[in-house]
């Protein structure tokens, strides 16, 4: 007997139910982004010079671009690292067992890998007892941005800082006092957990822009803990956003969506939006795939499960006799195009109707071959 025996009809409903509503949601979500960058583009004020405050601009969503600059030292707390930037970020990554599974001869079976993670992952619902995670030392991932950043004329506020995206390497410094006062709280630490540290060994490493916390940093072990730098320095930028006063803010579309975008050099307005609509379309049909992917799955247990549901007519009977992997591929691919002609019907008639002949096609490839 196969796993979909095990499965109640009602959750196999439930489960294509949700399918639906998650294809019906990405189509949303594509179409709404889709209008929101057209309206950007309609919307859109170009913009030479911004080496000063220009009232006329206000509210206006703007293309422009310029040089970031700022005095401030950012600095982060709990290391000695001091940096003239826009940004400063420190990343926490966490080398824990990951529990994974695969699927053979309709049996699933578990397995673990080792990884680095930017969190701590709990070991308590893994299968297996012998894959434990831990770590050494908890350490907070944290972000500075400069308060004071100029964009010509213009104050940058953090939210576009943050958003540029890349970075240098932020040089950090630990003096041999904080060196030690680290290794004693790595030995209690590791003594709470009931583990030792081995004689002579060092688990504090400070390289670069990088503080390791464990034995060797070419060879981790689990409970391992690194915590790297980096920082945004003054450069040219490209920004599409929303004039407010003598600062930027996030330009709200009538779907109820904002938008705002920046990039690192000199960017054209015609070039980032072409990227935005790309990026768009890429999300929209990764997820499809998936979706489809799931939806065919889930026709599966439906073809087992639910007979009575497909032998209440003809027609349905004569689909579902027409052999599961037909069913299950057809059937998944028809049902996915059938809500995404649904939720494209009113923005998109014509590919809507395109939809809804493959769906049509489909079930009656299926009917042709019962």
């Amino acid at each position: 007997m196969s796993y979909v025996d095990y499965i109640p009809g009602g959750i196999i409903i439930l489960f294509l139910m949700l399918i639906t509503f998650l294809l019906y949601l990405n189509e949303s979500s594509c179409i709404k982004t889709k209008k929101t960058l057209i309206e950007a583009e309609g919307s859109l004020v170009k913009v030479n010079d911004v080496s000063a405050v220009d009232e006329a601009l206000n509210g206006k969503l703007i293309h422009a671009t310029a040089f970031a600059d700022t005095t401030e030292v950012l600095t982060d707390g709990l290391y000695d690292v001091s940096e003239t930037a826009l940004y400063l970020r420190r990343r926490v990554e966490y080398y824990q067992y990951v529990e994974k599974s695969r699927r053979r001869d309709e049996e699933t079976t578990s397995y673990y890998e080792r990884e680095w993670n930017s969190y701590p992952i709990s070991s308590k619902d893994f299968h297996s007892s012998s894959h434990k995670n831990f770590v050494i030392v908890k350490i907070e991932q944290q972000s500075v941005c400069a308060n004071d950043a100029r964009f010509g004329g213009y104050r940058l506020p953090c939210f576009l800082i943050s958003s540029i995206g890349g970075g240098e390497p932020a040089p950090v410094e630990v003096s041999a006092d904080e060196l030690q006062q680290w290794e004693k709280v790595i030995a209690h630490n590791m003594q709470v957990l009931g583990k030792s540290v081995p004689n002579g060994a060092h688990m504090v490493h400070v390289s670069g822009n990088e503080v390791y916390y464990g034995r060797s940093p070419s060879d981790p072990a689990i409970g391992d803990v690194r915590v790297t730098f980096t920082k945004i320095l003054p450069l040219q930028l490209s920004l599409i956003a929303k004039v407010s006063g003598d600062t930027f803010e996030k330009y709200m579309t009538e779907t109820g969506k904002t938008f705002t975008v920046v990039k690192r050099g000199s960017v054209s307005a015609e070039t980032m939006f072409s990227s935005a609509h790309s990026a768009n379309t890429l999300d929209a049909w990764m997820f499809r795939l998936i979706l489809l992917v799931i939806s065919i799955l889930t026709w599966r247990p439906m073809y087992n499960v639910l007979p009575d549901f497909f032998k209440s007519s003809a027609f349905l009977d004569s689909l579902r006799k027409a052999g599961l992997k037909a069913f299950q591929i057809v059937m998944g691919c028809v049902w996915t195009c059938f809500v995404i002609a649904v939720a494209w019907l009113q923005y998109r008639p014509l590919v809507s109707v395109a939809l809804l002949s493959c769906v049509i096609a489909g079930l009656m490839y299926l009917r042709k071959n019962e």
